[in-house]
């Protein structure tokens, strides 16, 4: 249904929405949001960091203990490299996701996307779990992208002004678990 859009006088037309999930996107839908495309090249290389036990198929699976993004964000992949990454629930356990997602552009190639899903602030589960270093709010990562946010002037070399931000909204099924989902762009170098 997401390809439906307003007519000639602004007014959006649906079929009979069948399911649920439909109800819920007709009640959603607005002219301005896009949520974007997170395209599969085919041959493209695909990473997912702190999987935990989500496996994308085909994708390459980066997590702990190989790669422990806490004593070092530096990814294990070559630079210019990766195609697409997701990263969900991951960047809240670390104490400085910056430095991570500064890495990612350093492996992403030009045009590439990354999707970071964590947990929002007011959400239960931001806070019940003990092992949570770091908390998101909907201005998290638009004030460090535009430079808003520098946090300590030794840092302003790795800041994220090499990537963009497609999409960043607020999720929920319940009040308890509301997520913050943002997905960036690489700039061409």
């Amino acid at each position: 249904m997401s390809n439906i859009g307003p007519n000639q006088d602004n007014q959006w037309h649906f079929p009979h929405p069948e399911e649920l999930a439909a109800h819920l996107e007709i009640a959603l839908i607005r002219d301005t949001v896009d949520f974007g495309l997170t395209p599969c090249i085919p041959g493209g290389t695909y990473v997912q960091l702190g999987h935990g036990r989500k496996f994308i198929e085909n994708w390459i699976h980066i997590d702990y203990p190989y790669w422990n993004a806490e004593k070092d964000p530096y990814i294990p992949m070559p630079d210019n490299s990766v195609d697409g990454i997701a990263t969900y629930n991951m960047l809240d356990h670390i104490s400085n996701p910056r430095e991570v997602i500064a890495d990612c552009q350093r492996i992403m190639k030009d045009g590439a996307w990354l999707v970071a899903i964590v947990p929002h602030y007011l959400g239960a589960l931001a806070h019940s779990c003990l092992d949570h270093k770091s908390q998101f709010a909907i201005d998290t990562w638009p004030d460090i992208v535009n430079g808003y946010a520098r946090y300590d002037p030794i840092q302003d070399g790795n800041g994220l002004d090499e990537l963009e931000i497609d999409f960043n909204a607020i999720f929920g099924l319940k009040e308890a678990n509301i997520f913050l989902v943002t997905k960036f762009t690489r700039k061409p170098r």
